[in-house]
């Protein structure tokens, strides 16, 4: 449970600058309004993370179960989000300092691949368990 609250925190902190805080702050304004969905998106799957583990740490599993099924509308959403802010940003010519834009370009590209990789492995299970029982 320690680590659900450690990842928000972490997370607020590191992006304080940039985002959550960023009137305060100096920075740069933001690309595009694509990128305050992927902010927002983001957003809710580190707050979804943290009302998991809290439900299934007071054993509230049937609860925990239906917003898993959120969770799959989230992540495809995040998904499809992400890999569109990965597109725009590689052609704005966005890299990380070292890299080029489109070296940079293969970070979302590997998580996006990753996670409809574990997305669909999850959901084949689940129907395969539907179909069996």
């Amino acid at each position: 449970m320690a680590f659900s609250l450690f990842i928000p925190l972490l997370t607020v902190i590191g992006y304080a600058q940039t985002y959550y805080l960023k009137p305060l702050f100096n920075t740069p304004p933001l690309p595009s309004g694509l990128v305050h969905v992927h902010a927002l998106l983001m957003s809710s799957w580190i707050v979804l993370f943290g009302v998991q583990a809290y439900l299934v740490s007071s054993k509230r599993i049937k609860l925990h179960i239906s917003l898993g099924m959120l969770g799959i509308s989230l992540a495809t959403a995040m998904v499809i989000i992400g890999t569109m802010t990965g597109f725009a940003a590689l052609k704005r010519g966005v890299g990380f300092p070292g890299y080029s834009p489109s070296v940079f370009f293969m970070i979302p590209m590997g998580d996006m691949t990753l996670r409809m990789a574990i997305a669909y492995t999850e959901t084949w299970e689940h129907f395969t368990n539907w179909l069996v029982s």
